[in-house]
């Protein structure tokens, strides 16, 4: 009998984590249908749009040797891919580790690597990033509406002027073996640059329709990313006006300070205040009990 008390508490968090995060998915794909044909873009943010074969493709465009991170890591497979094909400083993967066993997995496969894994939600971990800090980002986190705008959002002043905001599933639906799940990524990167005045720089065009976008932040030295820049800011404030008068769901956890590693050192994980609550939230890194996320 106290084995089964004992492995009832183990597995508690895990199953209450999960029970909450299918309560925001089934509320997120109301708002994602209530949202549809709301949010297109405006004709010039896509006239320049680059068309590119895959995500391989989208990594190659992006600026080498910076500081990047990949929001939404799963089990590490495409963090593999920008670590080969980009060559970065330094690697942040954020990820909520709903999976036991899945964060120490991913610290496993990357403890050579210049990477640090970051447990929580995903717009509270980057909020914690210095501003500029950032040559491009990847969101592949949640993929309802709110979550998608706030991680947008957060990023935004985390990355530099000419750096990227990229990510994925730039499509409505997933359709699965058992279910069919409404995504809001289309409406809420549409708002994104239309609030932002931010053009929709790439966006790739695999035969799946999970496609990537980037995001190009304007360069602020040359007199075009001027004159885009200033147009952004006039966006910003009208999205914020309008923000305000919206319902948001509130933050469900708090994140702990993000922390930089030293390339070449094993990977480091940060996880949330425990203050805050009993037990950490997971997001794409390693969790306490070394579990990870999907």
């Amino acid at each position: 009998m106290l084995i089964f008390r004992k492995l009832a508490w183990a597995i508690a968090p895990e199953l209450s984590l999960k029970v909450k995060l299918l309560r925001r998915i089934r509320a997120a794909m109301a708002t994602n249908d209530a949202l549809a044909g709301m949010a297109e873009i405006r004709p010039e943010l896509i006239a320049n749009t680059v068309t590119l074969a895959n995500r391989d493709a989208l990594i190659d465009q992006m600026p080498k040797g910076g500081i990047v991170a990949e929001l939404g890591v799963m089990h590490g497979d495409f963090a593999a891919r920008i670590l080969a094909r980009n060559s970065p400083a330094h690697l942040h993967l954020v990820d909520i580790w709903a999976e036991m066993g899945r964060m120490a997995r991913v610290a496993q496969r990357f403890s050579d690597q210049p990477v640090s894994l970051h447990q929580g939600w995903s717009w509270e971990i980057v909020s914690t990033f210095p501003d500029q800090s950032l040559s491009w980002v990847y969101v592949d986190a949640s993929h309802d509406f709110h979550s998608v705008e706030r991680d947008l959002t957060a990023c935004l002043p985390k990355v530099l002027p000419g750096g990227f905001i990229a990510g994925h599933d730039y499509t409505r639906w997933k359709v699965g073996t058992h279910q069919v799940v409404r995504y809001g990524v289309i409406e809420a990167v549409n708002s994104f640059c239309n609030r932002h005045s931010l053009p929709l720089t790439y966006l790739t065009a695999e035969a799946s329709r999970h496609l990537s976008f980037a995001i190009r932040l304007p360069d602020r030295a040359s007199p075009r990313g001027r004159e885009q820049a200033a147009s952004s800011e006039i966006g910003r404030h009208a999205g914020a006006v309008a923000e305000r008068s919206m319902k948001r769901p509130a933050a469900m956890t708090s994140a702990a300070p993000a922390s930089v590693l030293r390339p070449g050192t094993t990977p480091q994980i940060t996880k949330p205040n425990s203050t805050a609550q009993k037990r950490p939230v997971y997001s794409k890194g390693a969790t306490e009990d070394g579990s990870a996320s999907a």
